[in-house]
């Protein structure tokens, strides 16, 4: 059943119905010194102000505008490094898609890397235009300043920072006539002691500017804190188990046939609750880093003491290395990371790093779903014994899962003579 909590921002209290089920944490001044709501997702403290807000939007058929100002933090990691990956803008706007009840969702990111309140301030011409159509701006700032005073006096960050950010908030109530301003806090960046000392003093801004904080260091401490069992595996589930209005935060390339397949965890905020979602054992990429150093770990001293008496060295050629196994050899789907590299080739540049070896070739034979038997009964002439002798120098062979599972009552007796 759901609860009427007041919001007092800038001495106009209002009361709004939220429901049950919200975790996160908000703190909001005024008669009462914090309120804090349990928020399932990010940005969930956007729910009860779109609600009000879309009133409004529906009779212009404008979506509710959110504006984020921040450091790299807020800006996001480079395009390049995940071209495809959404932005953090991006999510937000998918989040609040998914509650049905919600108007249409805007949000512009002007966060920019390494910005803090006084590079801002005095890029504010530059940076926007006053803007009376904006319904929030969300402010994660204070990182980059507080390096900013390393080299002055004890406590001068604590004494002059709330000063500049008077001054920031002044020109943004100013621009922004018409918009909810939130402050957050910083996420952790440094140790927890000086991750507090900057965010007791953006608490402390919040609550003399009279604006709401969203504390997003709670939300990021709780999230590290969850066990985590499954660093080095594949998150695999039929698209049917994943709910219906979350599934548009699955990137196109993880989408398989009528699979899910995420080498990361990167959807585990949102996923976490599926039933099964980590059920799946196959490696991610992590996962086959962790092989392939194994492997090169194995080879190297063998490749180091071997190579000039191997078979292969006479003719100048690589040494070679053929792999044999299941899908946690072949890898995973290749459009799910179409730019990684797979496990072969991570072996390859693993051994390269080491100058004193000859050059290496890795020649990935796996299958997914094989068994040992169907390695002997459909692929074996054509994988194995095709190879001219001398031209391989080390064969790597991983079965079992299947013949496990394929074959439980005569795995026992059966796996080993196959």
């Amino acid at each position: 059943m759901g609860k009427e909590i007041t919001f007092i921002v800038n001495d106009h209290p209002k009361t709004y119905a939220v429901g049950e089920g919200i975790n996160w944490f908000i703190q909001f001044p005024g008669e009462s010194s914090e309120v804090n709501l349990r928020l399932d997702r990010v940005l969930k403290f956007l729910f009860v102000w779109t609600c009000v807000l879309g009133v409004a939007s529906a009779q212009t058929n404008a979506p509710v505008r959110v504006i984020l100002f921040g450091d790299g933090t807020a800006a996001g990691f480079p395009r390049e490094a995940a071209p495809d990956a959404d932005r953090f803008e991006i999510v937000i706007q998918k989040l609040l898609a998914a509650d049905t009840n919600l108007p249409p969702v805007e949000v512009i990111n002007k966060a920019v890397g390494g910005d803090s309140v006084r590079a801002l301030l005095a890029a504010l011409p530059s940076r926007y235009s006053p803007d009376t159509a904006s319904d929030f701006v969300f402010l994660r700032l204070g990182l980059k300043d507080f390096t900013e005073y390393w080299s002055k006096p004890a406590g001068t960050f604590e004494s002059e920072f709330p000063k500049v950010y008077h001054e920031f908030l002044v020109r943004l109530r100013t621009d922004y006539p018409n918009a909810v301003i939130t402050l957050e806090t910083m996420i952790p960046f440094w140790d927890a002691t000086t991750d507090k000392k900057v965010n007791d003093v953006l608490r402390a801004v919040a609550a003399a500017e009279g604006i709401p904080l969203l504390d997003t260091h709670a939300r990021f401490v709780r999230e590290i804190g969850l066990p985590n069992p499954h660093p080095l595996t594949m998150r695999c589930r039929e698209l049917a188990s994943i709910p219906a209005n979350l599934r548009p935060l699955i990137p196109k390339n993880c989408l398989v046939d009528t699979g899910v397949y995420v080498i990361d965890n990167s959807l585990d905020a949102h996923f976490r609750e599926v039933p099964g979602w980590f059920d799946d054992q196959h490696p991610n990429l992590a996962g086959y880093h962790v092989i392939a150093d194994e492997i090169a770990r194995y080879l190297a001293p063998w490749i180091r003491e071997n190579a000039a008496t191997r078979p292969s060295a006479q003719g100048a050629s690589p040494i070679r290395v053929l792999l044999l196994g299941d899908s946690t050899v072949a890898g995973f789907p290749r459009q799910a990371a179409p730019d990684a590299d797979r496990l072969e080739t991570i072996i390859e540049k693993l051994l390269a790093t080491e100058t004193n070896l000859p050059p290496v070739e890795v020649i990935n034979k796996g299958l997914g779903g094989d068994t040992v038997r169907d390695l002997l009964s459909a692929r074996y002439d054509k994988d194995v014994a095709s190879i001219p002798a001398g031209q391989i120098d080390f064969i790597f062979v991983r079965y079992g899962i299947n013949d496990r599972s394929h074959f439980p009552q005569t795995f026992t007796n059966e796996f080993p003579t196959n």
